[in-house]
């Protein structure tokens, strides 16, 4: 079973190996002389934080870079062996190696349908529920030993990038909507004051600009955190602060642009009006 966590693969095996013989089963020796182990249970390359091995008696389990061994002869019969480690997602694509030491039965691979998209070179049996979560199933059957089966997993990147945007800015501006009212209340109660120039068009275009640039580094900023590439309170940090110049420039292009035209100002037209009288 492979889930997505951050930036990492979590993953739990789930084993039912079975000794059908009626002795116990005490494997080869790894060299002339060497230790002996009934069970050698690979893992991928660079996993960590194994832990919760259940099944096997613990001082008879090593554990060493490339996966699990258990050095107790192993019982006639059914055993049920479960443990769980991580795995880092690079690049965002990972591919499951799963070499086989024994003969298998069957091979039932559950990956976390949310945020992982999955191919393999085992059959697909459909999406499956699972601990309130939806998996993608793969299963394969009469595998035999000494050879591998692969799973290659990719983080979805969800809906398109421009799409992403105008979300993000659409939920942006009605939040500061919500902000800027209580100011509109206080400025309609305000005692008078001079009239504030208006912006010319060039500075509103540039304020448009400064806005659409802000909008996309908070976009950019996002990504990196969802790929865990930016740590939470960095970036807890800085969208603020992107935020805030947001809403500053919001109150900005809330002031009306100077409009042109021949006829000039009221107050140009005021003057003129004076110079024809005195004339």
């Amino acid at each position: 079973m492979v889930v997505l966590q951050e930036d990492h693969l979590a993953i739990r095996e789930v084993l039912q190996i079975i000794n059908a013989a009626s002795t116990p089963y005490r494997g080869a020796g790894i060299a002339p002389g060497g230790p002996t182990f009934s069970l050698a249970l690979p893992l991928p390359q660079d996993y960590s934080n194994l832990s919760g091995i259940q099944g096997l008696a613990a001082e008879h389990v090593r554990t060493h870079a490339s996966g699990v061994s258990y050095t107790a002869p192993l019982a006639p019969g059914a055993h049920r062996v479960e443990y769980t480690y991580a795995l880092p997602l690079r690049s965002r694509v990972s591919t499951l190696l799963l070499p086989r030491v024994l003969d298998t039965a069957a091979l039932s691979i559950l990956v976390e349908d949310t945020r992982l998209e999955a191919t393999s070179d085992l059959p697909f049996g459909g999406r499956v529920p699972f601990e309130s979560q939806t998996f993608l199933h793969f299963r394969g059957t009469a595998l035999t030993a000494q050879s591998r089966s692969w799973v290659q997993l990719l983080r979805r990147t969800g809906t398109d990038p421009l799409l992403r945007l105008g979300a993000y800015g659409l939920v942006i501006g009605l939040a500061c909507l919500g902000l800027a009212v209580p100011f509109y209340e206080r400025w309609r109660h305000r005692e008078p004051q001079e009239t504030q120039r208006p912006l010319s068009v060039a500075q509103r275009q540039d304020l448009s600009t400064s806005k659409q640039r802000l909008l996309q580094s908070i976009a950019r900023l996002d990504e990196q955190h969802e790929a865990g590439m930016i740590a939470e309170s960095a970036y807890q940090q800085q969208r603020q602060a992107e935020k805030t110049r947001l809403l500053a420039l919001e109150q900005q292009l809330q002031r009306e642009p100077v409009q042109d035209g021949s006829a000039g100002t009221p107050n140009r037209q005021l003057s003129q009006k004076k110079r024809k009288r005195r004339g």
